[in-house]
């Protein structure tokens, strides 16, 4: 199996999405690439060459839902087999619950519950007849 690698280009196109405000054009007219290859971002942010780099900027900041994305964006899925795949999935779930607070996780899920009710019934608070004439 031939292992991916990344150019200077590529690694520095990450870098620079992933550490300055500029726009992707500029991003990648910083890191090399001409104008006419900058225009289309897409075409690089597609390649094998580009998620191993951010792949690996990930890992070295820290950000270890951003590795696995860019991780499994650079491999092949149709050859991995479905029950390795969910099996895999039900690991990164039962690893990310370890690090979100219970607290985080528990404010978050009330306010998907309110969003999901406020279509369904009005949960605005009642107003008393003296606000309600202003």
């Amino acid at each position: 199996m031939r292992k991916t690698k990344d150019t200077l280009k590529q690694r520095k196109y990450a870098f620079n999405i992933m550490n300055t405000d500029t726009t992707k054009k500029q991003a990648m007219l910083d890191a090399g690439y001409s104008e006419k290859v900058a225009r289309i971002p897409q075409v690089i942010e597609q390649s094998k060459g580009f998620h191993h780099a951010m792949a690996t900027l990930a890992s070295q900041s820290g950000n270890v839902a951003m590795q696995l994305m860019h991780e499994m964006q650079q491999r092949d899925l149709k050859q991995v087999p479905l029950d390795q795949l969910m099996s895999s999935l039900t690991t990164i779930a039962n690893a990310w619950d370890k690090f979100v607070p219970k607290q985080a996780k528990e404010v978050k899920e009330d306010n998907d519950l309110k969003r999901v009710f406020a279509t369904v019934i009005d949960i605005t608070p009642p107003q008393d007849s003296t606000t309600a004439q202003l």
